[in-house]
């Protein structure tokens, strides 16, 4: 399963979710801004370790993901 963790007013992450639905991907989103302390925390760790800074982050098997790897 793929969690696709955005922000609301994200246009980015508008266009990733459309993009995700066409492609038939079974995917959930999550507005980071509603998550628990601790799950920030861990979502923004694993992208700072990964370079990945920018929302929306695709998450799949714990790892953050691209666009091109779903």
């Amino acid at each position: 399963m793929i969690k696709l963790i955005g922000n609301t007013g994200c246009s980015r992450c508008e266009v990733v979710k459309g993009l995700l639905k066409n492609k038939g991907v079974d995917f959930t989103y999550y507005l980071l801004d509603e998550m628990s302390t601790d799950e920030q925390t861990n979502i923004l760790k694993m992208a700072r370790l990964q370079g990945m800074m920018n929302l929306p982050l695709i998450i799949k098997d714990d790892k953050i993901i691209t666009l091109l790897e779903v």
